[in-house]
């Protein structure tokens, strides 16, 4: 198996989205795509934001929400100043820890993420390590589908989701919070490290 070099097809997610699952079908890409006048004032807010999404268990698009987030609930960090948003974004916070994933070439990066579920060579490396996703409900419809994605695996098989080569080659498991966004660790520290807690140990 050899997912280095992993070609990436038009119809997947971008590199953001290190996994790169395929696109929905049927999506309207308008809605990840941000005005080209002040992208990063969209990702900002979207990024921090509360979505209301009609049926976020179905594996149905129609029931998630992707463009449009709520205006009725204060952003996630709302009480943070914008110098202070700066500071937490800005290239010298990523140089301390997270240099690579702004150099390192997205092919790579997503062949890195899938390597470590899919490549049974790789569960050589750290046998007993346990992987779990901890999905806010209250998040962009992007991440909530790739959860479902990655459960689908589970179901189907890797190959199913991502295509030949993509193998089953460790287990991991998959909790959906009642509730949260991106920042559920930031709005609800507590509440959230219980759940993660419960989520480890279970």
């Amino acid at each position: 198996m050899n997912l280095s070099g992993l070609p990436l097809r038009a119809d997947t997610f971008p590199a953001v989205f290190a996994m790169h699952p395929p696109k929905p079908l049927g999506l309207d890409e308008a809605c990840l795509t941000f005005p080209d006048q002040d992208p990063w004032v969209c990702f900002n807010k979207y990024v921090r934001g509360f979505f209301a999404h009609r049926n976020r268990l179905s594996r149905d698009i129609a029931g998630i929400e992707f463009g449009n987030f709520r205006t009725d609930k204060p952003l996630s960090l709302h009480d943070v100043t914008e110098e202070e948003l700066e500071k937490m974004i800005s290239f010298e916070m990523y140089k301390t820890h997270d240099m690579g994933t702004l150099i390192m070439p997205p092919e790579v990066f997503t062949s890195i993420n899938r390597r470590a579920l899919f490549d049974v060579e790789m569960t050589k490396y750290l046998p007993k390590l346990k992987i779990s996703f901890l999905c806010g409900t209250e998040g962009a419809g992007e991440f909530i589908y790739i959860v479902h994605e990655l459960e689908r695996c589970l179901k189907e098989g890797p190959s199913a989701v991502f295509g030949e080569g993509a193998e089953r080659a460790r287990d991991f498991q998959v909790t959906y919070l009642e509730r949260g966004n991106h920042f559920v660790f930031w709005d609800e520290p507590c509440w959230a490290l219980e759940q993660m807690k419960e989520c480890v140990e279970g």
